[in-house]
Formats: C-alpha cells, sequence, structure tokens
C-alpha cells in the first residue's frame, strides 16, 4: 500500500445530539422526538510515515430526523444524513429504520 490507501495510526472524532419528546406535555403514549446530531470524525488523524492522509477520511456529517415510539418497545426513526468531508466526495443519505425490544 502506498499513497493515501494506509491504515491511520490516530482516530479522532465526537458527536452532540439533541432531541426533545414533543408529546411529553400530552400526557397520552407515544413519543415523538424531533432530533439533530453533528459528529466529526478522522479515521486518518496520524498515518505511518511514508502515508498520505486521505481527505476523504475527515468527515463531518450532520443527522437530522425524527423517532415515534408508539409503545416503549417499538421505535419508528426517519433521518437524513448531510456527509461532507475535504476530499468535497461525501454521500447524502435517507435512513428509515424499525426497531422493536423483546
Amino acid at each position: 500500500l502506498s499513497g493515501d490507501a494506509g491504515i491511520g495510526e490516530q482516530l479522532t472524532g465526537w458527536y452532540a445530539q439533541a432531541g426533545y419528546d414533543v408529546l411529553s406535555r400530552r400526557g397520552s403514549g407515544g413519543q415523538l422526538i424531533p432530533y439533530l446530531r453533528y459528529e466529526r470524525l478522522d479515521t486518518q488523524h496520524a498515518v505511518p510515515r511514508g502515508f498520505a492522509r486521505n481527505p476523504a477520511s475527515d468527515r463531518r456529517i450532520l443527522t437530522y430526523g425524527v423517532q415515534y415510539k408508539p409503545i416503549e418497545q417499538v421505535v419508528l426513526k426517519l433521518d437524513f444524513q448531510d456527509e461532507r468531508n475535504e476530499a468535497s466526495s461525501g454521500l447524502d443519505q435517507l435512513n428509515l429504520g424499525v426497531g422493536y425490544v423483546f
């Protein structure tokens, strides 16, 4: 391997997320939680000598979405992720998820 195809020796990352149950004051069953998450990660923060950092590995992701819990054991989620990186090659995506706790 050479160039920017190496594995990073050090990675960095963090995220912050906030959400609020807009149905909490109604007192009825179910939860509806809009949320926002910001992530910053770099899987090639430091690379071995002889390799170059890949600018696509320095990523920023903004996710905004909503989750609905009709009952405590079931969740339905919809969100959109806006991904950007130093190589300007980030791919945005729309996600739909269903969860069940048994």
